[in-house]
């Protein structure tokens, strides 16, 4: 009887600890794995939702700004437009010269050293052809950078300005601009990057002849 009771009573041989030790370190593996993605994709939704929101502000705030105002050719040199270009000149419904255009340093966005570059604005509010440093505000929100910045200008040149000495004007389109943007969130690991690209066209309300 005790020979019979010392038998049932015996541990777990050594095969059967490599074997369980083999299925446990399978197991936490794999359950270590599925958290690792679940945080990845967690990350990378919300930086998606950080970059479509940021983008689309962005987009917002040209796309109006180009529609109530108009094409301001006098800023580009000898008044015709390269396109595309990184900057986006206008004349706001109140007459203030407004200018877009890539902000190429960490200084011209947020001094976070992440954040750029970014699109950046200024308004001539004194009117004297010339925008101040403090008259410069990034419209990329924090966390986002744009790596991409073009804007495409129709017609070339002023569609209002007429040539007195042959009685024609420069070009006979209604001025238009398409805004293409390339936005990013600021990733902790490369995996978890996100790109929203936007692009869309707007043609001014002003008539000027």
């Amino acid at each position: 009887m005790l020979q019979k009771f010392l038998f049932n009573q015996r541990g777990f041989t050594l095969m059967e600890m490599v074997v369980a030790s083999a299925v446990f370190v399978v197991v936490a593996v794999a359950i270590t794995d599925i958290f690792i993605i679940s945080s990845n994709a967690q990350r990378r939704t919300e930086g998606a939702q950080t970059v479509s929101s940021g983008a689309r502000f962005v987009m917002e705030t040209v796309e109006r700004e180009a529609r109530m105002g108009r094409i301001n050719y006098d800023y580009y040199t000898n008044g015709e437009i390269t396109s595309p270009t990184g900057t986006l000149a206008l004349i706001d419904p109140y007459g203030y010269p407004v200018v877009f255009k890539t902000g190429g340093a960490d200084s011209d966005c947020h001094n976070d050293g992440k954040s750029y570059p970014c699109l950046i604005a200024g308004i001539d509010v004194n009117l004297n052809d010339s925008i101040e440093s403090n008259e410069w505000a990034p419209i990329t929100p924090k966390g986002v950078k744009m790596p991409i910045i073009k804007f495409y200008i129709q017609p070339t040149r002023d569609p209002f300005n007429l040539n007195v000495s042959t009685g024609n004007y420069a070009a006979d389109e209604q001025p238009r601009v398409t805004i293409v943007f390339a936005t990013q969130n600021i990733p902790v690991k490369a995996v978890e990057q996100v790109t929203v690209n936007l692009q869309t066209t707007v043609s001014s309300r002003k008539y000027g002849r």
